[in-house]
């Protein structure tokens, strides 16, 4: 069962097409809502959702399937089985105390020996028999024995700082705020922005894991973990330290109850930041009454003034596209943030503060919200990434107030990178005062031809890009020239020669995994150049542009499996 096989079960019992006249002369989310609710009101009482929660039973089935990833020599994999299988387990229970145990041994199989220290301690200060107390006694003598010869991995993620501007709490002296009546609200240069600059350094309004990373990383920072310890009360969520489980206590009440079972229900990326962001803003269903009023008046009010990321107003403006949609795509959004707000209800006792008509009515207008997210998320949320071995992996998904004001280019002169759950925005290329930043929502020109971009942004953004390179029609990565640039006036022909031999020689070295701290620098250098001297389209004016975002991916949330790699300071 799914959200989405309920919402098609529930659809299956009306004339869809009768329904979706009627739903669409609806004006408010919060009428779409409550017309559900009375529509399927005979559907919704015969849902039945329960929490398994804590299992002796699954955490065996995880520690064996870890157990047979082990023999099979897959130690990463058996990592990840063995910490599910302590997610679902009991702390009363063996299976608690084995599992610690066996991710122990999988870490020391890849030569982790400080990480399989931390788990061998950690089974060791737990109640445990006489007979495997000395098997973890012995494990913890060889881990001191070979801790020196221990693998480093190359882990992000850095530290990134940034001085920002009045206007906004995450961005810098150097963007403004505009709007006109053909991009709505975006965001400009006050100033010449050189290549590299900092732009914006912001933490998200809400984020979450997605489901796949659930047993990989820390559910409170984002950082991957090998040492995972578990929520004590529901199996969906975990963390890298004490601090980490600590530190989310307040946040995770209503989750603990209910993401167990929304996940289970294989809601998207988009539902789970939906709900998120609704428990977020109500402070856990605290605030619920105070919340909907302050958003009543907000929509009468003009823009706040300084822009903040941490201000739920900004999240609850972003657009989303209602009038392009059509009606049935609504009616399966609202029926997947009513069965959301109906679990809210019954398994999160997220609405347990009120009774009767008032309830009702906050229960309409908690999924009304929900609803205007699933609409604004897909067009405004950001993923949140970790580079593996030179390529990007979606760890979760965040709402970001200053990001979400960029507009796309299939050209764009600014980038991101995530460092745990934060994202930081940096310029890709010179950027001219009072130009546009403009991101790239992964509709490139060098990957994708002009028709799939079109198609693709239309489908997803409801708007067709008139970037230079839409509307020159740009050729793609492979087709364009490596010999005889086009050049601008007055270029010196000897430097470019020089800085393009080091430059290749740099791209080398990256690409063989060798990183030193002055190669930024250089890429940087030979970027402004080309861009002030070489006419573009131009191969290497790419190449250089992805050779930045490898070394900067290596500053963010990174983890690097390939033998060699590694990290020459100079």
């Amino acid at each position: 069962m799914s959200l989405k096989s309920i919402s098609n079960d529930f659809q299956n019992k009306i004339h869809v097409h009768l329904i979706s006249e009627i739903f669409s002369k609806l004006s408010t989310d919060k009428e779409r809502i409550r017309f559900n609710f009375r529509l399927f009101r005979d559907q919704f009482n015969k849902l039945s959702f329960e929490r398994v929660g804590k299992s002796a039973v699954k955490s065996r089935v995880f520690r064996e399937t870890g157990n047979l990833h082990f023999r099979n020599g897959d130690f990463w994999k058996a990592v990840t089985s063995y910490s599910e299988s302590i997610a679902h387990a009991p702390r009363d229970a063996p299976e608690f105390y084995l599992a610690f145990g066996n991710r122990a041994a999988a870490l020391l199989r890849l030569n982790l020996v400080k990480q399989a220290l931390l788990d061998v301690e950690k089974a060791l200060s737990l109640d445990i028999p006489k007979e495997f107390r000395t098997k973890m006694i012995s494990r913890k003598e060889n881990c001191l024995k070979s801790v020196d010869s221990s693998r480093t991995m190359h882990m992000g993620c850095g530290n990134i700082g940034l001085v920002t501007s009045p206007l906004f709490s995450s961005g810098s002296v150097k963007i403004a705020l505009q709007k006109d009546d053909i991009f709505g609200r975006s965001l400009i240069s006050s100033d010449h922005i050189k290549t590299g600059e900092i732009l914006v350094v912001e933490k998200p309004y809400s984020c979450i894991l997605v489901p796949n990373h659930l047993y990989t990383h820390c559910a409170h920072c984002f950082q991957r973990s090998f040492n995972l310890i578990p929520c004590p009360d529901c199996v969906t969520s975990m963390y890298c330290s004490d601090k980490c489980l600590e530190d989310s206590k307040e946040g995770h009440k209503i989750e603990c109850r209910v993401l167990e079972i929304v996940t289970a229900l294989e809601a998207s990326t988009m539902e789970l930041l939906s709900l998120r962001t609704l428990i977020d803003a109500s402070q856990q269903g605290q605030t619920l009454g105070e919340l909907f009023k302050e958003l009543n008046e907000s929509d009468t009010n003009g823009e706040e003034t300084p822009y903040n990321s941490d201000d739920h107003i900004n999240i609850y403006k972003l657009v989303g596209n209602t009038e392009k949609r059509d009606s049935s795509d609504v009616l399966c959004k609202s029926l997947s943030a009513s069965i959301i707000v109906y679990i809210l209800d019954k398994i999160g006792n997220f609405f347990e503060l009120h009774s009767g008509k008032k309830k009702e009515q906050l229960m309409c207008a908690a999924g009304g919200l929900i609803l205007r997210y699933l609409q604004s998320m897909p067009c405004n949320a950001h993923e949140i990434s970790e580079y593996c071995d030179d390529s990007y992996e979606e760890i979760g998904a965040g709402a970001y107030a200053t990001l979400s004001l960029i507009n796309h280019s299939c050209d764009p002169n600014v980038v991101r990178h995530s460092y745990g759950n934060m994202l930081a925005l940096r310029a890709i290329r010179p950027i001219k005062k009072g130009e546009q930043l403009l991101d790239n929502y992964g509709y490139h020109y060098a990957v994708l031809s002009l028709y799939e971009r079109r198609m693709s942004l239309m489908s997803q953004y409801f708007f067709e890009c008139a970037c230079e390179a839409c509307e020159k029609n740009w050729p793609q990565q492979q087709d364009l020239p490596e010999t005889n640039p086009v050049f601008k006036d007055n270029i010196d022909v000897k430097k470019y020669e020089l800085l393009t031999e080091s430059f290749q020689k740099n791209v080398e070295d990256i690409f063989q995994g060798e990183y030193r701290d002055d190669i930024l620098k250089e890429l940087y250098n030979y970027l402004d150049f080309l861009d002030e001297f070489v006419e573009r389209p131009w191969k290497a004016y790419n190449i250089c542009q992805e050779a930045i975002k490898h070394c900067l991916g290596l500053q963010g949330n990174c983890f690097r499996l390939k033998k060699g790699v590694q990290r020459v300071s100079t």
